[in-house]
């Protein structure tokens, strides 16, 4: 729905489907060409005024807030997300540097272990209940150039 819509803005083909889904995780904007690589060369001339752009980057918007609000408890699987957790956050330690000290930081097993969905935040953002009182943010967000390539998640930790 929001492809061809993006692509009529600016006459341009709708890529095959699954040429869309194989490439969309790359860097390589050639792989979608006529798609990925006009919107890029594009984004480079673009200013704030550009209409074409502002329409893309509200259905861009508009197609994460309807891919969170209907699949979130399907994309989420949480005890997987608890597992990848503890692979990769236990027990590393953090330094911090406050301008006169160093100080050192954690995050607790309990603050990796998700437990439920709380809502989402921002249309864009699934925040997770922890065992503890902190919470995890989940942005949903495209790392080159909005709608082009790269859709990715931005985690934090908040506590």
């Amino acid at each position: 729905m929001y492809i061809p819509n993006i692509c009529k803005l600016y006459n341009i083909q709708v890529p095959e489907k699954e040429k869309y889904l194989k490439y969309i995780h790359t860097t390589n904007y050639s792989n979608l060409s006529g798609f990925s690589d006009y919107l890029y060369e594009h984004d480079k001339k673009c200013n704030k005024k550009c209409m074409n752009c502002n329409k893309r980057i509200e259905y861009v918007r508009k197609s994460i807030e309807t891919f969170l609000n209907t699949n979130t408890k399907s994309i989420i699987d949480i005890p997987c997300l608890n597992k990848k957790f503890l692979e990769t956050q236990q027990d590393k330690i953090f330094f911090c540097w406050d301008m006169n000290n160093f100080n050192i930081d954690y995050i607790s097993n309990k603050e990796l272990n998700c437990l439920t969905i709380n809502n989402i935040k921002n249309n864009n953002t699934i925040v997770l209940n922890t065992e503890s009182a902190s919470r995890i943010h989940m942005l949903l967000r495209w790392k080159n150039h909005l709608g082009v390539l790269l859709p990715a998640w931005q985690i934090k930790l908040k506590r």
